[in-house]
């Protein structure tokens, strides 16, 4: 018999706290928090009754929950509702004596999604949620945010009294400590998204508190901008940098707190200002790349062609590659319907079990162009979160409307009601057309391409069928962001065993190694790996790829995707690589250390020891894994660790 569905709740709570979490046969190991422990020794496991710990050294349990915040009480499934039956009670953050903490980020249920780890040089990780494994790995991977005790808001607040947004996780556990309601976005200052605002919909007193620096200031104003009737408390005699923290720290008591945010009712409204001059002096963010070469994050995209070329084949090549990413899609068919949709991802390889995960499949829908119409839409935004939505085509559902296609207010019409509530949510969407008369652009009005920010003709270049494989190329019309190369080939058609082929033609792209990286992601992450005890601002970072002559538009891809994946950190303007593995090669900049100088620190990785560079330039033992003088990889390492592991430390059976 599994154990009960709460269950997963107490675990994850339990799980989010400990180190070195891995799943062996049924049950997790970990290393013991109530002392020293290098290799882990603890076992937990998930039964009816709820989690049972087990340290194979001796620790009792209430030693063991008491060195992470918990007791008994919590390893229960009634830990979900509480003994009277009341919403979870605060996950506060796991600290250690080193000043690294975790914040443990939840869903509205109180499962744990992801979280931020706080390192002893006060830089934070962004690390999701494996459930399979009980263990948070580096990056978000694509997991769309929540706000901080997304529990708390969506069933344990009161909507009628204020609710506090502060800059920071260690400020909203403070505000909750003292008996007041907050929570805080991930990722600090600037990182305010859209899809927040549904999240605390229906609280009618928000009050945010800005930390005293140009950041917070312009962080808070533009969540004051997103969210109507919302007010900008002020803090008075807080210093430069101060947080609501500090403010109580001073002596200053909750019930003075909500005094100051009701005398704060005046504030003038925020005007949407935004600073241009400093948005260039600290660094211009690129564009978001969501299929390589091809698709923008957030941006709304079109691909015209006539009959034959294989439209339909390249947008569900482009949602697989997105799914692949494990981020949903959201597809309005008007024009195949599921036995031939479904035919077309069979022949292009589709993984049944991440379509029916991953794939919303409408067919023949009807989306009207009202606000009812526009409603129903949003709510599916809202309600599936997905990163790319595809209408095929764009011609068959203006006329399912009504609409002329040639008349520029219709068009304007039905982009109101389909693509700016994608857009402004940071949902790309992706618009199939069909070629005019002539064959040479796109049919109808010429605002379709206004209402767009890509657009892309496909054209052949080489005949192809079923039994032959030819190519095709996408070319580009338009970039709002001039970004995107100017061709994108692709080689498709049938190969001599009667298989489809659709992918990017070879020899022109970057292709992965072994590592994951291409070649201008490697050099990318090699040029900041000589910044490892300084880090690097983004210019400087920058003009070192471009001695290893990475192009700015590869090195900016890069850069995304190196933070996507964990590789690097960024803490406010400065670049930390993670998995530095020769921090101190050669020298490319002023600050680079000499191959002779003496040992430097550098950052480790979540749960691997810190480590030093030699004269050598290569790590000294990390472990006892390595022999006297030997080196290794982080990967390698993490690589003997797991199989020294397999062999779970007591075969028995065993509850508390």
């Amino acid at each position: 018999m599994s154990a009960p569905w709460d269950t997963s709740y107490v675990l994850g709570n339990l799980l989010g706290r400990l180190e070195a979490v891995k799943r062996r046969n049924g049950y997790h190991i970990a290393r013991c928090p109530a002392h020293e422990d290098n290799e882990p020794s603890l076992s937990i496991l998930e039964h009816d009754d709820g989690v049972a710990v087990k340290c194979h050294t001796g620790c009792t349990t209430d030693e063991i929950l008491g060195a992470v915040g918990l007791a008994r009480a919590d390893l229960r499934p009634s830990a979900k509702l509480g003994s009277n039956g009341s919403t979870p009670k605060t996950i506060p953050a796991s600290k250690t004596s080193t000043g690294e903490a975790d914040y443990i980020y939840v869903d509205a249920d109180g499962s744990p999604i992801f979280r931020v780890h706080r390192t002893r040089t006060k830089q934070f990780i962004q690390q999701r949620y494996d459930a399979e494994t009980g263990k948070y790995v580096n990056g978000l991977g694509g997991l769309a945010p929540v706000l901080y005790r997304a529990d708390k808001i969506a069933s344990e607040y009161d909507k009628g009294e204020p609710l506090f947004i502060v800059e920071g996780e260690k400020d909203a556990d403070r505000l909750i400590a003292e008996g007041l309601q907050a929570t805080t976005s991930p990722m600090g200052a600037g990182k305010w998204r859209p899809e927040y605002v549904a999240q605390i919909e229906g609280y009618t007193d928000v009050r945010v508190i800005p930390d005293n620096d140009d950041p917070g200031r312009e962080h808070a104003e533009k969540i004051a901008a997103s969210l109507p009737g919302a007010k900008i408390v002020n803090l008075p005699g807080l210093p430069h940098k101060g947080d609501v923290s500090d403010w109580l720290d001073a002596g200053h008591a909750a019930d003075e707190l909500r005094g100051i945010s009701e005398s704060t009712t005046g504030e003038p409204e925020y005007d949407g200002r935004v600073m241009l001059g400093r948005a260039i002096v600290e660094g211009i963010d690129p564009p978001r790349i969501l299929v390589d070469d091809v698709l923008l994050e957030g941006k709304a995209h079109s691909i015209y062609s006539g009959p034959g070329l294989g439209k339909t084949f390249l947008m569900l090549w482009l949602a697989l590659e997105v799914m692949k990413r494990d981020l949903p899609v959201v597809l309005y068919d008007a024009e195949n319907g599921p036995r031939l949709m479904a035919e077309r991802l069979q022949q292009l390889g589709a993984d049944p079990a991440l379509l029916d995960e991953r794939l919303h499949y409408y067919p023949f829908p009807s989306l009207d162009a009202t606000e009812e119409g526009r409603a129903a839409y949003e709510a599916t935004l809202d309600r599936v979160r997905p990163a790319l939505v595809c209408f095929d085509s764009w011609i068959g559902f203006l006329a399912a409307n009504g609409l002329d296609e040639n008349a520029s207010n219709d068009v304007a019409t039905f982009a109101a009601n389909y693509i700016a509530p994608a857009r402004s949510r940071d949902i790309a969407t992706l618009m199939l057309d069909h070629v005019g008369h002539e064959g040479k652009h796109a049919r109808g009005s010429t605002r379709k391409k206004d209402e767009l920010d890509v657009v892309w003709s496909l054209r052949p270049v080489k005949p192809f069928d079923r039994e032959t494989v030819g190519q095709v190329v996408l070319r580009l019309e338009k970039d709002r962001e001039a970004w995107l190369p100017r061709t994108v080939a692709l080689t498709v058609g049938g190969d001599p065993d009667g298989n489809l082929v659709f992918s990017r033609t070879a020899g022109t792209f970057e292709g992965k190694g072994d590592d994951g990286l291409t070649p201008s992601e490697r050099k990318t992450l090699e040029a900041l790996e000589t910044y490892c005890k300084t880090g690097a601002t983004a210019s400087d970072w920058r003009k070192s790829a471009q001695r290893l002559e990475v192009g700015e538009r590869s090195f900016w891809n890069a850069v995304s995707k190196l933070k996507t994946e964990g590789r690097v950190l960024q803490e406010e303007k400065l670049y930390l690589p993670i998995t530095a593995i020769n921090c101190n090669s050669t020298a490319m900049h002023q600050d680079a250390v000499s191959p002779k100088s003496t040992a430097l620190h550098c950052t480790p990785p979540i749960g691997v020891q810190e480590c030093s560079t030699g004269p050598s330039g290569e790590y000294e033992p990390l472990s006892d894994d390595l022999a006297p003088g030997e080196s290794a990889t982080i990967k390698e390492l993490e690589e003997r660790r797991d199989q020294a592991l397999d062999a779970p430390p007591d075969d028995t059976i065993w509850y508390e």
